[in-house]
């Protein structure tokens, strides 16, 4: 088995004609394929929708975006590699 992220942005299923916010959804699932971890998210949408279709990958947008270097907050600098001796 595989550890399989789910994200994506979620409509939830509104209560009467109060407009619903658009929600992120982000978890982990543990899973043989993609397809088996898609549907386990499914079932966790709880009526709601997905805005765009979601996206199945082995790590995370936070893990990838590290990765990257990329900081971890908006408007804070990137982590800064230890300088090379001479």
């Amino acid at each position: 088995m595989k550890q399989f992220w789910v994200e994506g942005l979620v409509q939830p299923r509104g209560r009467g004609k109060k407009a619903v916010p658009v929600e992120t959804f982000s978890r982990a699932y543990w899973a043989e394929t993609p397809a088996e971890a898609l549907q386990s998210a499914e079932a966790d949408l709880n009526g709601g929708a997905w805005v765009d279709g979601p996206r199945v990958s082995l790590t995370s947008e936070a893990e990838r975006m590290r990765s990257l270097g990329a900081p971890e907050l908006p408007g804070m600098p990137a982590p800064k590699k230890p300088a090379r001796k001479k």
